[in-house]
């Protein structure tokens, strides 16, 4: 943590709201949306095998959405 290159995200009380409300409608655990919602606009890919991701409410939050490991899965 320590590291120039990490960057601490606060997840605020605004990101449990709408990652709970985007879970209610969705049917996606709210922990998917808590490691998004907080770095709208910070980030361009999200490295994942989860399947939800590829979900249109989570892919309407990011731009790209890659799988480094080629195997979809649901978590």
């Amino acid at each position: 943590m320590k590291s120039s290159r990490t960057v601490l995200v606060e997840v605020k009380k605004r990101h449990y709201r709408e990652a709970l409300r985007l879970s209610s409608l969705s049917g996606i655990h709210i922990w998917d949306f808590l490691c998004i919602i907080p770095l709208k606009g910070l980030m361009d890919i999200a490295y994942t095998n989860d399947r939800h991701f590829h979900h249109p409410t989570i892919k309407s939050l990011i731009p790209k959405v890659e799988n480094p490991i080629g195997k979809w899965i649901t978590v």
